[in-house]
């Protein structure tokens, strides 16, 4: 009886928090994730047993939970451990076991004892709307089937009447799941009482899952009433989920939106009684279990509190993943408001500045929902408002907590004067400890930024002596405060290639492996290998961090002896190497262009006849036109490096969504695709531009080399987008030097660039190069290989 109870509980659970969404159809993008930026690396089994690795305020609030516990040395025992895995993966709430497998297992135990055609069953059952289905039976239901169809063919055999009977009623009960009503007729009084009281609960079964709800609730409270029925004693429970589905029922069911509270009170008393009867002991836990889901829709707020304290008891057992469930749903109810600005378009760059303002505004009204101190952690962490920063200053001196040291530290930056105070305390956090990693990250950043390069690296090389066992979204953070930290370049060098988590096509960065579906060049890019095997090992990459450091702190000089270094992996030397000689081409810097000419050409072969030409130019005038001809050529060759959205297509192929050259960022975003920077709004991707926080400058760099990084920048900036820029320079070159024997062919590679290049939608500057360039073409070179083969404009 308590395994059939738990089978509804489950299904009215999953009634009520998962609904059944459509696919969505946009491109997949393949991109490398470096550090996990909602939750923690896989396999979670590890992060429930305490490898927490070091929380960002972005993951999602369940783990941030679990992180708590660890940080203030309060471990999840191996029951919460089970829990947490069987309610959440890496990417949030985990999905229901499928149904399919237990309908299967129903309709062939089914089999065994009735001929005929199989039923077809399905779980989803369409709402009112008929814009949504929701999943009327699930999966344990099924399989309680099962169970008492074995149990009733071991009782009245496999040929008899009463077990056809059954059969029967059960295939019309199932018939509810998705259409209906399909209720059994009642057996005459004569009938086999076991088999009589199997039927008056599959009638009020039926009605149930045909939202007949007031038949099914008097059905069950009738079965309760009957002492003789094998199921009076679970029909007290049944009887109060058919109230809570009565409740669901003036909104979509599923959705959990909404519960009428008139009618959920009702539940209330009645489960109040089965957790005092003392007959109801197997339905106990049940019962409460069920209580905490009227108190999450009844009083959400008393509820939240009830469950951060639950939560932190270290006494949750098996009921944590749900308890954890629970209390994010309803945090989320609050803390995910998206309001509407009446004088502010619903979405957009000004539409999100007003929301952050918002949110910030909301952090020191949340005085109640804030009041116990888990809750009170995780918004002051999550918020971004002046008041959280104080206030976690204020906790932390309070409690003297890891947690509120951890939260405050994450808050400050160098120059804050708390920084001494925290720094040493944080100083005292044992490397044995579940918190070490987390707070040696925060404890290296702040050095490093209160003017302390040398203190931060020992901590960070303390932390890395537990490489093995930390995760490695943790592991690049802390190479990250090594790189920042490096005292010389060679140990900038050495400290650049980062080994990514997994490989995704999601834009939360929670999505599966492998999204390179069969490319040979996809594949090539992110595993060095056109056909890899499911276990392969993704490539080092350089991350955000360090794309933004080499494209815009290093100087040119100091860039090509970074490309030049072995100590670098193959494929990004070979990535590197040619961006530094286009970016030095582009710059004018030949002597930078020499140095490193013979590394790409290396790497790179089929740059080598062009990095010829370009050495064995006289003039600057020349030369310049040479690097162009040679960039045009390779849709591939930009004068920066990417991070984790790497470039897939062939270098010197067109990729079909214009991942080509380069957008009019020039590599300054190199977190975006150039598929979005063309086509959102140019106007917003320069504020980002100009507002991001971009990486600091190497603490090996002199002064005139960071200004020579800068003013090198700015200079690269200045071309603006490539399919403007490189027909424009080769229009140039075509006018001033009409004889040229390579002007058809650069014109023709240049009107390539201009038709399959990044460009911005509102971008108006190079419209007409395609047909300048066909012209100028046709006119004056008409008998020119390159001119047939640019047939239109």
């Amino acid at each position: 009886m308590k395994a059939i109870a738990k089978v509804l509980f489950i299904s009215i659970l999953i009634l009520v928090v998962f609904p059944r969404w459509g696919d969505t159809c946009l491109p997949d993008f393949p991109h490398v994730v470096f550090t996990r930026p909602s939750g923690p690396d896989k396999p979670l089994s590890s992060f429930a047993d305490g490898q927490i690795g070091i929380p960002l305020p972005t993951w999602r609030r369940a783990f941030l939970v679990v992180a708590y516990r660890y940080l203030d040395q309060k471990p999840l025992n191996k029951s919460e451990q089970r829990s947490l895995v069987a309610f959440f993966d890496e990417s949030g709430v985990r999905d229901r076991p499928p149904t399919n497998v237990s309908i299967n297992r129903w309709i062939n135990a089914r089999a065994k004892y009735q001929t005929g055609p199989k039923p077809k069953i399905s779980s989803y059952r369409e709402a009112a709307s008929s814009y949504y289905e929701y999943q009327n039976c699930l999966a344990p239901a099924f399989d309680n089937a099962v169970q008492v169809l074995r149990e009733r063919a071991k009782t009245f055999g496999v040929q008899s009447t009463q077990l056809t009977q059954w059969i029967m009623a059960q295939d019309a009960v199932f018939e509810n799941c998705t259409a209906g009503p399909s209720i059994p007729d009642r057996l005459p009084e004569g009938a086999n009482s076991l088999i009589r009281a199997d039927r008056e609960y599959q009638i009020a079964a039926a009605n149930f899952y045909a939202n007949r709800l007031p038949d099914a609730l008097r059905e069950f409270d009738a079965i309760a009433q009957d002492a003789s029925s094998p199921w009076h004693l679970l029909a007290p429970y049944l009887a109060v989920r058919t109230i809570i589905r009565q409740a669901s029922m003036p909104v979509s069911p599923g959705t959990g939106d909404e519960y009428d509270p008139a009618t959920l009170a009702k539940a209330e008393p009645r489960l109040a009684a089965i957790i005092s009867n003392p007959k109801l002991g197997p339905f106990r836990q049940d019962a409460q279990r069920l209580q905490g889901l009227v108190r999450f829709h009844a009083h959400p707020e008393q509820r939240q509190h009830e469950l951060a304290q639950l939560l932190l008891s270290g006494r949750s057992g098996s009921d944590f993943g749900q308890q954890l469930l629970d209390y994010k749903l309803v945090l989320d109810r609050f803390l995910d408001n998206s309001p509407e600005f009446p004088d502010t378009p619903a979405y957009g760059p000004e539409y999100d500045e007003r929301l952050k303002s918002w949110r910030r505004s909301r952090f020191a009204k949340l005085q109640k929902e804030r009041s116990d101190d888990l809750s009170d952690w995780l918004m002051t962490l999550q918020s971004d408002a002046a008041e959280a920063k104080s206030h976690a200053l204020s906790k932390w001196k309070a409690t003297a907590s890891i947690p509120w040291l951890f939260a405050a530290m994450s808050k400050f930056d160098g120059k804050d004067v708390a920084v001494p105070e925290v720094l040493q305390s944080a100083s005292q956090i044992p490397e044995t400890s579940s918190a070490s990693t987390a707070i040696a990250f925060h404890r290296s950043r702040l050095l490093r930024e209160s003017g302390q390069p040398e203190a931060a690296s020992e901590v960070v090389q303390a932390a890395l002596r537990q490489i093995n066992s930390l995760p490695v979204s943790a592991v690049n953070l802390l190479r990250d405060e090594q790189m920042r930290n490096s005292a010389d370049l060679e140990n900038f060098r050495e400290r650049l290639a980062r080994n990514p988590v997994e490989v995704t096509a999601v834009s939360d960065n929670d999505g599966e492996d492998s999204f390179c579906y069969q490319s040979k060049s996809c594949n090539l890019a992110f595993y060095g290998d056109a056909q890899p095997r499911s276990k392969s090992v993704l490539l080092p990459h350089f991350d955000l961090s360090v794309a933004e450091t080499l494209n815009k702190r290093i100087p040119i000089d100091v860039l090509v002896e970074v490309a030049k270094s072995e100590s670098l992996p193959q494929n990004l030397r070979q990535h590197l190497a040619a961006s530094a000689w286009a970016r030095a081409a582009l710059l004018g810097n030949f002597a930078a262009a020499q140095k490193v000419g013979d590394t790409a050409t290396a790497l790179r072969p089929e740059l080598r006849q062009f990095i010829d030409q370009y050495d064995a130019a006289q003039t600057d005038e020349e030369r310049h036109f040479l690097a162009v001809f040679a960039i045009v050529h390779f849709p591939g060759l930009r004068p920066f490096v990417e991070d984790g959205y790497v470039r897939t297509t062939q270098f010197q192929r067109i990729d079909n969504f214009r991942d080509n050259w380069w957008c009019d960022d020039v590599g300054g975003i190199p977190d975006d695709l150039s598929f979005s920077k063309q086509n959102g709004d140019n106007i917003s991707r320069v504020t980002q531009l100009n507002q991001r926080l971009e990486a600091s400058s190497p603490v090996f760099l002199t002064t005139e080399q960071r200004a020579q990084a800068s003013s090198e920048w700015k200079q690269l900036l200045s071309l603006g987008e490539a399919a403007d820029y490189l027909p424009r320079e080769v229009l140039a070159w075509a006018k001033m030097h009409p004889e040229d024997p390579r002007v058809p062919e650069a014109l023709h590679f240049a009107w390539r660039a201009a038709r399959y290049g990044c460009f911005a939608d509102d971008s108006t500057s190079k419209t007409n190069w395609p047909h300048d360039i066909f012209k100028l073409l046709h006119k004056r070179y008409p008998n020119s290989e390159w001119t047939k083969k640019t047939a239109v404009w």
